[in-house]
């Protein structure tokens, strides 16, 4: 078994760091700062001043995960509804994992400096990949393979999506 499989089904931490989500509030979106920690299939963020001693806030499943951008690069007027800034990153999903309700499908995050960015952006990107390759053997295969996503148990909360 490949090193990249093993960590997929071992789902090992790939980045832990601060983040910050754009959320929507009860009234206006507001950003809101967390202690994040990616997994291949999953990013579970916790209360940023307790970090992992106490229980996870949000865990926001990523086997819909397609791929991971910046979106001030886009000149695209939707995107401008969210400013992101310089460091911002879009994480884009496609539409098996979001909810039915008709809510965007994307997340906006907003490391704390380049460094974490560079961190965020590879570790997303990565876990993104494994998911892909992951699946792509699956479907070649027509394997019965378990398979190692939530089946529909966990979605992202709408909360979260632009």
């Amino acid at each position: 078994m490949s090193n990249r499989a093993q960590s997929l089904l071992a789902n090992q931490v790939l980045y832990a760091d601060f983040i910050t989500v754009y959320v929507r509030g009860s009234i206006i979106p507001r950003w809101q700062r967390y202690w994040g920690v990616l997994q291949a299939t999953k990013l579970t963020l916790y209360d940023f001043e307790y970090k992992e001693t106490k229980a996870a806030q949000v865990i926001l499943p990523l086997d819909g995960l397609g791929k991971v951008f910046y979106p001030s690069h886009i000149e695209d007027d939707d995107e401008q509804m969210v400013d992101v800034g310089r460091l911002g990153l879009a994480l884009q999903f496609t539409a098996s994992q979001l909810p039915s309700y008709g809510t965007g499908n994307r997340i906006f995050i907003l490391p704390d400096d380049n460094h974490s960015c560079q961190g965020w952006e590879e570790s997303f990107s990565y876990s993104a990949s494994l998911v892909e390759e992951f699946k792509m053997a699956l479907d070649d295969k027509n394997s019965s393979v378990p398979r190692f996503t939530n089946n529909g148990s966990l979605t992202i909360p709408d909360k979260f999506l632009w």
